[in-house]
């Protein structure tokens, strides 16, 4: 596997690699029922399913698809939430949780200033971010990292007739 890039945010968080020991951590943020529902997807996902999941990302972080931190907190021992980009022909889609716990924080905004700026050191490529039109919350933390938004409407999505925001970064 080819060196992944670790970031640190301050002395407390840091954005690591997604192993194994996460499992547990990671399907407490894919299960929980508030957290899924901005998450587009359901909250049915299995412990192996989160697993398997990590397998795959692995996968494609080897292949350049995809990059997927953890946000690993110092302080609890424990991966709180995940940023994650995917490499489509011409552009990064950025998706990314929190547990819920954490909310309200400042984390997830620290966390992707971070990481949005590895990736444009990085790359050439603008970066998409697709988020539910009631996720107040991530549409200040967009706004605040000066994405643009670009429009809303209808994605093909695991949640049924849920409006998205799109929201664009050069």
């Amino acid at each position: 596997m080819k060196d992944f890039p670790i970031i640190k945010i301050d002395d407390n968080l840091e954005l690591t690699f997604p192993s194994s020991e996460f499992v547990s951590d990671l399907f407490e943020i894919y299960h929980n029922i508030t957290t899924s529902r901005f998450m587009n997807c359901d909250n049915e996902i299995s412990y192996d399913e989160v697993a398997k999941r990590i397998e795959l990302i692995k996968k494609n972080y080897d292949t350049n698809k995809q990059l997927y931190w953890v946000i690993y907190s110092n302080e609890f021992s424990k991966a709180i939430g995940y940023i994650t980009i995917f490499f489509h022909s011409n552009f990064w889609q950025l998706e990314y949780a929190l547990n819920e716990t954490f909310w309200n924080k400042g984390i997830m905004c620290n966390c992707l200033k971070k990481a949005i700026l590895f990736i444009k050191e990085n790359t050439d490529f603008n970066i998409l971010a697709v988020v539910n039109t009631d996720n107040f919350a991530s549409i200040k933390i967009l706004e605040k990292l000066e994405f643009v938004m670009t429009g809303v409407g209808k994605n093909e999505s695991k949640v049924p007739s849920t409006e998205f925001v799109n929201f664009y970064k050069k």
